[in-house]
């Protein structure tokens, strides 16, 4: 067994024994007496290492290398922007979905359709009050649930036609 100096002192106890927990914390507990040194800036090693990094990336453009890096900040507007383009792809999504199952199996298309707009709308219903963020991947998981929904209604509709066939 490795024995480290951070340890030392350490009044641990076995798990199979009942623990004070306030004792033990005032058994093992030292404040911190250091300074907030680590919350202050980059350091001079970090600092050296990115203007090294720097010149390397001018020295490999000027030769035209390989090496180029994108350093472009992402902002919010970027992210509103993402949060756009996955609402307009999720009610596309929707409208593609709903012809579809119209056209494909009309009356029983329509209740699949409507079905399923009840269904994303009582996603929605549950998780604003909860102040849940629309990201990309929420975005996604509608969409996941729409088509999951729209396969399951299409495996029962194909059933039934085989089953008014025989």
């Amino acid at each position: 067994m490795i024995e480290m100096k951070e340890w030392d002192g350490f009044e641990g106890r076995l798990w199979k024994e009942e623990i004070n927990v306030r004792q033990f914390i005032q058994d093992n507990y030292t404040p911190y007496d250091g300074d907030e040194s680590f919350l202050a800036d980059p350091t001079d090693a970090t600092n050296k290492l990115w203007d090294a990094l720097q010149k390397l990336q001018k020295e490999e453009r000027a030769k035209g290398g390989v090496l180029d890096m994108e350093t472009e900040v992402v902002g919010q507007s970027i992210g509103a922007d993402s949060v756009k383009a996955g609402t307009t792809a999720l009610f596309m999504a929707f409208i593609l979905v709903a012809l579809f199952m119209i056209a494909t199996y009309r009356l029983s298309g329509i209740l699949a359709t409507i079905a399923m707009l009840i269904n994303i709308i009582l996603v929605i219903a549950v998780l604003s009050p909860l102040r849940f963020t629309l990201t990309l991947p929420g975005i996604a998981g509608l969409i996941l649930t729409m088509g999951m929904a729209v396969d399951a209604n299409i495996i029962i509709f194909e059933r039934i036609k085989e089953e008014l066939k025989i």
